[in-house]
């Protein structure tokens, strides 16, 4: 059987990451800092927020299932080949898979479930679901 799931940008992930990084600046304005650490904090913040923007705008990999085995595809074409790494974990809303490659990194994919259609999310739950049993 051979799957390809096409990720997509999550709505929901750049929501996250908007919020998550609004409160800190709201926080600050109202904390009883000296205005040097309010302005430290903020540029901090601002710098972790167009980190994390360049990352949700930078292309996404394809996840390609084939004879029980899985690869990644990176957007310039190139696979790599990898298994399936415990702890996964596969939610109704959010699924983070554990990938370890064959030079031996450890990375993890989060793929929330804005990211891909329904029907391919639940496929995609299961096949993760059936190949960690």
């Amino acid at each position: 059987m051979h799957r390809e799931f096409c990720l997509h940008r999550s709505r929901l992930q750049l929501a996250y990451t908007c919020t998550a990084h609004l409160l800190p600046l709201l926080a600050t304005w109202l904390a009883p800092l000296s205005v040097v650490w309010i302005l430290s904090i903020w540029v901090l913040v601002v710098a972790s927020f167009v980190r994390s923007i360049f990352c949700y705008w930078r292309a996404l990999p394809v996840l390609i299932y084939f004879d029980e085995s899985w690869q990644l595809r990176s957007h310039d074409g190139k696979q790599q080949a990898f298994q399936l790494q415990a702890p996964c974990y596969i939610g109704r809303w959010l699924s983070v898979i554990g990938m370890r490659f064959a030079n031996g990194k450890l990375r993890h994919l989060v793929v929330p479930f804005d990211s891909l259609s329904a029907e391919s999310y639940r496929r995609l739950r299961v096949q993760l679901s059936l190949a960690l049993n």
